[in-house]
């Protein structure tokens, strides 16, 4: 006898669908070529979540954010925790220090030469990812139709919602290239007197 509770049937809907999309003649040919994959990945990222940039370039909500982190870019090696509420998400970013080396860098001190910068961290984020999938699942269209399923979740298109310089799609680029290299990780505890291997 068929075991048809519900939620078996909803388990096979991600992957009944993912298969049909995998089937597409237009989908088949995208996902061929790697940096037409990862240019139609970013078109959709970015028509599905249709970022509002207004928040941070004409509307100003997040100014105090932007503000703390191009200061943090100006002296990347002073203790930045003050600026924000102890108590408040914000206080977190004082930590954030590779963000602002990257800005310094790069000498970005502008709102919008900072969404640019997020942009090519987006595209990167999406090249990595389908490489990732690629490596894993061994099949190109497969890769293209996870790829494409992950882009749905916030994970996948966390830079469009990112006007506040949180930088998260850079965090998300960095795990990825420390899946494509597969070294051991070298974990330092300062209270130890040798560095531990993983």
């Amino acid at each position: 006898m068929r075991d048809t509770r519900l939620i078996d049937r909803i388990g096979t809907i991600p992957g009944t669908y993912l298969v049909r999309l995998s089937l597409i003649p237009l989908v088949r040919t995208i996902a061929g070529r790697y940096w037409c994959s990862v240019a139609a990945l970013v078109l959709f990222v970015v028509f599905w979540s249709f970022p509002s940039y207004d928040v941070a370039l004409v509307l100003h909500e997040v100014d105090a954010n932007w503000d703390a982190l191009f200061l943090q870019a100006a002296e990347p090696f002073t203790d930045h925790t003050q600026v924000h509420d102890a108590r408040s998400h914000g206080a977190k970013l004082g930590f954030r220090m590779v963000p602002a080396l990257l800005l310094r860098l790069l000498s970005i001190d502008t709102v919008p030469g900072a969404l640019v910068l997020q942009f090519v961290l987006l595209v990167l984020f999406q090249a990595l990812m389908l490489l990732v999938l690629r490596d894993l699942l061994g099949n190109k269209r497969w890769a293209f139709a996870w790829a494409f399923a992950f882009s749905l979740i916030l994970c996948g298109h966390v830079y469009t919602v990112d006007y506040g310089g949180l930088f998260d799609t850079l965090a998300f680029d960095l795990l990825l290239v420390a899946i494509l290299l597969r070294r051991r990780a070298w974990m330092v505890d300062p209270t130890a007197p040798r560095v531990l291997h993983r």
